[in-house]
């Protein structure tokens, strides 16, 4: 399966010990880790801001690490998809539903309740993702 997972998702994962991070890495052991080029500098933006000393060095290369056993998409293999998640998510959040509406995502993985309400087949919660990955 490829799964898509969100900014949140993965700040969480890689900056609190806990189902989540265990999750992250039970999924790259099993699954092909999708993440968008949107995603991983977003991700990197709010690691600098929210973190410092050890904590913001440590995560910045657990990034490294993550996005070394994953697969990038970039904005030009989504963009197709913008004007439709531009209807469904608010501007800021589009760019990552635009990636996760692609044909070859099988889920989009988040903890954010903007996409958790949407109700899309493809989006599934870290509880959701425990019951059945």
């Amino acid at each position: 399966m490829k799964i898509l997972i969100d900014t949140s998702t993965l700040y969480s994962a890689m900056t609190h010990e806990g189902r989540v991070h265990d999750l992250l890495y039970l999924i790259i052991e099993r699954h092909e880790v999708v993440l968008s080029d949107y995603i991983v500098e977003e991700l990197k933006r709010n690691i600098q801001l929210k973190l410092s000393g050890p904590k913001r060095e440590s995560a910045l290369l657990d990034l490294e690490i993550v996005v070394s056993l994953c697969r990038i998409i970039t904005i030009d293999q989504y963009i197709h998809n913008l004007p439709e998640a531009k209807e469904l998510i608010s501007l800021k959040d589009s760019p990552v539903l635009a990636c996760g509406m692609l044909d070859e995502i099988d889920y989009l993985l988040t903890s954010d309740k903007e996409f958790l309400k949407l109700k899309l087949k493809k989006i599934i919660s870290p509880n959701d993702a425990w019951n059945f990955l």
